[in-house]
């Protein structure tokens, strides 16, 4: 657990370091601005590491700037974003590999394989050994990660009790619509899922279209999933790994009028 504080807190100066200081200092003709999509709940812990980078890059810049953090998919879900970004709606996200994999699919290999891994050391030897590769292959498609995180083990939620795994396999199950593969992954292990976005995770619960919800604790709590489905198997199913990325325009567009943490750099 102490492993995920410490991840947390530097996130903040990782991510402003890398806005900051990556590229030249140059004039810049336009109001710069920065927009950032997330799923956080509002006012969560991420939501408000989200405001200090923005409120960090704000006061970095030279003249006038602005900038927004949208939570709770008010922009959609991940996939959604990652084409807001594609377009300059938004200039950055914090996505799971939900939203990763729509960029480039090979980064699924950290999330998307059921009880692979059974520790943080684990996933951090494999996200360490595949990062400076995937980070290129970002670069390419035209994104910069500018930190790489992590949000917990996923466990199931329940509606009804359930005291191991063969217990689901007669409920319901959320899906993240845009993943077709994680979908056949759980058909063959004998659940059924549902594909929803997460903005349709309470109201699908209520009304018995799902029964079972994969979820970190955390989010479980954050979002009150915890309240329609209270009943927790503990099991590490998988990890939820993640990155704060933005597109490589505007990595370029918002660098280049900071100035106020040019001698960090």
């Amino acid at each position: 657990m102490s492993t995920i504080r410490i991840r947390r807190s530097v996130f903040a100066l990782f991510a402003l370091l890398a806005l900051a200081c990556a590229l030249p200092f140059t004039s810049y003709a336009a109001d710069p601005q920065l927009k950032i999509g997330s799923l956080v709940p509002k006012n969560s812990l991420y939501h408000r590491q989200l405001m200090e980078v923005g409120e960090a890059w704000k006061k970095s810049q030279s003249g006038p700037s602005r900038f927004n953090v949208f939570t709770d998919g008010s922009q959609g879900g991940e996939a959604e974003m990652v084409r807001r970004m594609r377009i300059g709606q938004l200039q950055a996200a914090l996505l799971s590999v939900v939203g990763l994999r729509e960029i480039e699919p090979s980064i699924a290999a950290l999330q998307n394989l059921p009880l692979a891994f059974r520790s943080w050391e684990e996933l951090d030897y494999v996200r360490e050994k595949m990062r400076p590769g995937m980070e290129k292959k970002f670069l390419d498609k035209g994104y910069v990660v500018l930190a790489w995180g992590d949000a917990g083990w996923v466990r199931f939620f329940s509606k009804q009790a359930a005291f191991s795994p063969d217990d689901y396999k007669k409920m319901k199950f959320f899906a993240w619509g845009a993943e077709a593969e994680q979908q056949e992954i759980m058909k063959s292990m004998g659940y059924t899922p549902v594909p929803l976005e997460p903005t349709d995770i309470l109201p699908s619960i209520q009304t018995g279209m799902i029964n079972v919800v994969p979820s970190t604790p955390y989010f479980a709590l954050a979002t009150q999933i915890y309240n329609t489905a209270p009943h927790m198997l503990e099991i590490n199913w998988a990890p939820i790994v993640g990155a704060f990325v933005i597109s490589k325009k505007s990595f370029d567009d918002v660098a280049n009028n900071s100035s106020r943490l040019e001698s960090l750099c």
